[in-house]
């Protein structure tokens, strides 16, 4: 048997020894003298007798290769974790009513997202699935759903109605004294 290191051989007779020691009466362990090697020491010998350039260039490489994944997700997991917040905050500004403008955008557009989203699923078997989509769906129309005007909003139009008939405010479009758009000149004549 042939082994790779002075080290792994040294083990390798030792723990032969040892179990024979265990098994054999009177056998006595004849233990080599070695020097004590530091493993930094173990390592460049073993490199050195090992190491071309093709392989270590190759083992450059996949050490790189590893760094890059791990550095590509915990930038997404962080990503990930920043659009959570963003999405938290933004929900909480929405149900106390202080939502700007900006994150009203945003929400439509991860709703156009997720709508998108589910409509591109293909059909699925499981009922379970079936009825959880079905429930996201409801949730996502009842949000995007057209709201019902307020009373002060309703009553502010018709406040500005009454001001156009009595002729308060001008309103483009609205010139008065002209026929009606439907108007024929068959009656005239």
């Amino acid at each position: 048997m042939s082994f790779n290191s002075s080290t792994s051989r040294s083990h390798a007779k030792s723990t032969v020894n040892k179990l024979l020691a265990n098994f054999l009466p009177g056998s006595v362990i004849a233990e080599q003298q070695s020097k004590k090697v530091s493993s930094a020491e173990t390592v460049s010998k073993e490199i050195s007798k090992k190491a071309n350039p093709d392989e270590i260039r190759r083992i450059a490489l996949k050490q790189k290769k590893i760094q890059k994944k791990k550095i590509l997700k915990s930038t997404q997991e962080s990503k990930k974790f920043q659009k959570l917040a963003k999405y938290k905050l933004i929900k909480a500004h929405k149900e106390d009513g202080s939502i700007t403008p900006e994150e009203s955008k945003y929400l439509n557009k991860l709703v156009k997202k997720n709508i998108s989203a589910i409509n591109s699923l293909s059909e699925i078997d499981d009922d379970d699935l079936k009825q959880e989509l079905a429930q996201v769906k409801r949730d996502i129309l009842e949000t995007t759903a057209p709201k019902k005007k307020s009373k002060k909003s309703l009553s502010k139009q018709k406040e500005f109605n009454a001001k156009i008939k009595k002729g308060f405010i001008s309103y483009p479009g609205l010139t008065p004294g002209l026929a009606p758009v439907d108007y024929n000149d068959s009656d005239s004549e």
